[in-house]
């Protein structure tokens, strides 16, 4: 049973497990992505590897449940028959999240309602609807707007490839599942810096990655749980990425077809790193401000943020 599987995850898992968000039916959009996922965890990302691990890194084998009993952001390793766990749920949150942020950037959402939206599903495990749904978009509608559609896919596509290649870190690294405290944060920040390389050798920054830790930092331990966590907070991940980002961002721009666009993009990606890294240290942020938002922006106002 995965459940029962050790396992390296990627972020946290809390202790009550999250209401089912979507159907059966629902999944499917999820499905059709199976095909192309296990390309990119199978040929795309072995590719950008040393030749050494090209091989082992070939032989990993990706598994698509439905869904598991955590949170909508899990996916994980299991080391011992080298897969990668990749929950269809997980993967049709991503998407959801991704055109709503595209909806956000290109037309405008009040602001403050994504802040509580994500506070109160991943931190108060609220029964809350998806991200389309809970904001009152329509999917099919949304992605007509040629714009929302490439700019969702872009920052779905960062997300996955991340995602993936952290995960082929942590078997091609050979890390412990059973470390604890300090020894598995050291683990976590070597399977950053892993899939880190391989952004850097397909020459493109991981701009979606930002995204991705904004919603993650909601299940951040804070106070005395931080030193029992087996995951490194966000703000240490974040401050080291924007450090390697900073370090060479020709490396994350070379194959780009505007270089010097493509370098003013990855020093944008550095400062969004860098402040939310500012953010995660103030423990404030996770648990007295989003009370502060709750009151502000109530999830009952979620519906109608986005329509303006």
């Amino acid at each position: 049973m995965l459940t029962r599987a050790i396992v390296l995850c990627l972020v946290l898992l809390p202790a009550a497990a999250a209401a089912q968000l979507y159907t059966d039916a629902e999944l499917e959009s999820a499905r059709r992505q199976i095909g192309p996922v296990t390309e990119m965890l199978t040929r795309d990302i072995p590719a950008t590897l040393p030749r050494a691990q090209r091989a082992a890194a070939a032989a990993i084998r990706p598994e698509f449940p439905d869904r598991v009993d955590s949170h909508p952001l899990n996916m994980f390793a299991i080391p011992a028959s080298a897969t990668v766990v990749i929950p269809l749920e997980t993967l049709r949150f991503l998407d959801d999240y991704a055109i709503l942020l595209a909806w956000d950037n290109l037309h405008g959402c009040e602001s403050g309602y994504i802040d509580t939206y994500l506070y109160a599903l991943l931190r108060e495990g609220r029964r809350l609807p998806p991200p389309l749904r809970a904001f009152g978009l329509d999917r099919d509608a949304a992605l007509a707007d040629p714009g929302i559609d490439d700019l969702s896919m872009k920052i779905l596509k960062s997300q996955v490839f991340f995602l993936l290649a952290h995960e082929i870190g942590h078997i091609l690294l050979d890390h412990d599942p059973t470390a604890t405290g300090a020894a598995s944060r050291a683990q976590e920040l070597e399977a950053d810096a892993f899939a880190l390389e391989a952004f850097a050798a397909i020459g493109t920054a991981p701009s979606g990655m930002a995204t991705w830790f904004y919603a993650t930092r909601y299940l951040d331990p804070t106070g005395a749980e931080v030193e029992y966590t087996t995951h490194p907070v966000f703000s240490a991940r974040l401050a080291a990425f924007a450090d390697r980002l900073a370090a060479d961002p020709a490396a994350f721009s070379h194959s780009e077809p505007d270089f010097e666009a493509a370098q003013q993009r990855v020093a944008a990606v550095v400062d969004e790193l860098r402040r939310l890294a500012d953010l995660g240290d103030d423990d404030d942020m996770l648990d007295l401000l989003p009370q502060a938002l709750l009151s502000e922006f109530p999830v009952s106002g979620l519906v109608t943020a986005c329509s303006r």
